[in-house]
């Protein structure tokens, strides 16, 4: 059955709530067919990326999109065999609220209980999912600009979806053939306490107190990420610029971005300056009139920690390797932190992270948690740790491209080729 047909009776709300011009139709005046070409919108096959969904508001995902993926989700638990029961969580964005609830009623109408654990960081969705060996989904659009959104999911252990699992999601959404269901239930239940004491717990294994003033911004995810509460709850004195709303579009935490902490900085005098963005799954440190790049970030979490295996994507710099060296062995799997994270688990490592701000502490959870990572670093001895790393400069530059696959491709086809020249003359 043509899951649409017997669900759109279900959804006369849900299609009033899309705001986008030709959806709000008379479907009895216009008929069922006129309602589904106008719901099956083209864009909807270009949201699902290699790790996540991201899209944007309302023209590429909408309710009825949270809704369908409801349901996908639902008939991907039980295909998959797994239990049935889904976490959901979501960011701060004005739009999450909406599509959370379409969501939800989605993977209810699919015969699968859900979980509400409420508004946080993607960190804390894993935490929530592994406390309730179930699947989770985040609706979020991390970095990204206001105007898009998306869902991020995650496995009973806590890490990111690989992609065997997001393309038979996808599958399932594009077939989008469902049967009625009877209804799953809902919860709500948070587990912010829980989720703090871990993360207090884990840093308190490495130093007992932070004595520094902190300039903090969530980048509008004050209420999703909680570092403010456990910088302090660690003793470290916060000023806090985050809001609803972030003070910059898109809330990504690159330096570019982040002139208003560097003000504040030298304005009140702060030993640091620190930024996640809104999921606060990356983060940002501004230090003695600098922000360290990702890589030194990394490595001075390596120097707190000292763990004797690391697993860091291919894209790091000798930074990395001689750091971890000195206490280790360290892996480079490929780019990309389900990746990353998955190599992690495997190897059994205790720390792991890539230059782009994401860093993975899997004895507190695995997935990527800049809440952790900014306690773990406001609490080192950053001078003396600066002292060991190598001294190189970083220079990255990002390039806007049509097609990054196809661009991706061409690169690495003249970098063959100039390698086999190489070889050749040598």
């Amino acid at each position: 059955m043509r899951g649409i047909d017997f669900l759109v009776d279900d959804w006369k709300e849900e299609l009033e709530r899309i705001d986008l011009p030709g959806l709000h139709i008379d479907r009895h005046k216009e008929g069922i067919e006129k309602v589904i070409e106008h719901l099956n919108i083209p864009e909807y096959k270009k949201v699902f990326k290699r790790y996540d969904i991201r899209g944007k508001y309302p023209e590429e995902l909408n309710e009825y999109f949270a809704y369908r993926l409801g349901r996908s989700v639902a008939k991907l638990v039980k295909k998959r065999k797994w239990k049935k029961q889904v976490v959901v969580c979501k960011d701060p964005k004005e739009t999450s609220e909406n599509l959370k609830k379409s969501l939800i009623r989605g993977i209810k109408n699919g015969g699968v209980n859900v979980v509400d654990s409420g508004t946080g960081s993607t960190d804390y969705l894993a935490f929530s999912s592994v406390e309730e060996k179930s699947v989770g989904i985040q609706v979020t659009s991390s970095h990204m600009k206001l105007e898009f959104n998306g869902f991020k999911l995650v496995y009973p252990e806590g890490n990111g979806f690989m992609n065997k699992d997001l393309d038979c999601l996808k599958q399932i959404f594009r077939e989008n053939s469902f049967q009625r269901e009877e209804d799953g239930a809902e919860i709500d239940k948070t587990y912010y306490s829980r989720y703090l004491d871990a993360a207090e717990d884990f840093a308190r294994k490495h130093f007992q107190d932070i004595e520094r003033k902190i300039v903090l911004d969530n980048l509008g995810g004050i209420a999703s990420s909680r570092v403010e509460e456990l910088l302090e709850t660690l003793g470290a004195e916060v000023i806090n610029l985050s809001s609803d709303k972030p003070k910059v579009n898109p809330p990504d935490p690159k330096p570019e971005n982040l002139k208003h902490i560097e003000r504040k900085v030298e304005e009140t005098g702060p030993d640091m300056g620190i930024a996640t963005d809104m999921d606060a799954d990356r983060i940002a440190i501004y230090y003695q009139e600098e922000w360290l790049s990702g890589d030194e970030t990394f490595a001075a979490l390596i120097e707190v920690m000292k763990p004797d295996k690391v697993v860091a994507s291919i894209d790091s710099t000798e930074i990395i390797e001689e750091t971890a060296e000195k206490y280790g062995e360290i892996e480079h799997p490929q780019v990309g932190d389900p990746f990353v994270i998955d190599r992690t688990i495997e190897t059994g490592a205790e720390l792991s992270g890539e230059p782009n701000g994401h860093y993975c502490f899997t004895q507190f959870v695995p997935y990527n948690s800049g809440t952790l990572a900014a306690a773990m670093i406001a609490g080192s001895d950053l001078n003396e740790i600066r002292k060991k790393l190598l001294d190189i400069s970083i220079v990255k530059k990002s390039i806007e491209v049509d097609d990054k696959y196809s661009s991706m491709e061409k690169v690495k086809k003249e970098a063959l080729k100039k390698s086999e020249k190489l070889i050749r003359n040598t």
